[in-house]
């Protein structure tokens, strides 16, 4: 992942290289049921991994460097504008019977 994927509108889990920290990068515009998934996906995706919540513009020199530097990203208040796409819904399961599968399917034509 790079920096510019990032998205205020968002939270999203950056894991290290090796796995031994992720961060849960919570946007400002991001709802309080996205930064609580943001922490839960670390626990699941880098279970072993020391978890570091971190809102926006808050983050330091190691979390822009495990996304190869700092660069812009959206930020929709900054632009003045909606996002200009179609929204998608996934289902996302993780199954501790199952070996410990992350499952995720996307369900289409939802509203």
């Amino acid at each position: 992942m790079l920096a510019s994927n990032l998205n205020s509108g968002e939270s999203f889990v950056v894991i290290a290289p090796g796995g031994a920290k992720c961060w849960a990068w919570l946007g400002s515009d991001s709802s309080d049921s996205e930064k609580a998934y943001a922490k839960t996906l670390c626990g699941i995706l880098a279970k072993d991994a020391t978890m570091v919540e971190v809102n926006e513009s808050e983050e330091d020199d190691e979390f822009w460097e495990t996304l190869g530097g700092k660069t812009e990203y959206l930020n929709f208040k900054e632009l003045g504008i909606a996002p200009n796409f179609e929204p998608r819904l996934f289902n996302m399961r993780f199954s501790p019977n199952e070996g410990g599968a992350f499952w995720m399917a996307e369900l289409p034509n939802f509203n």
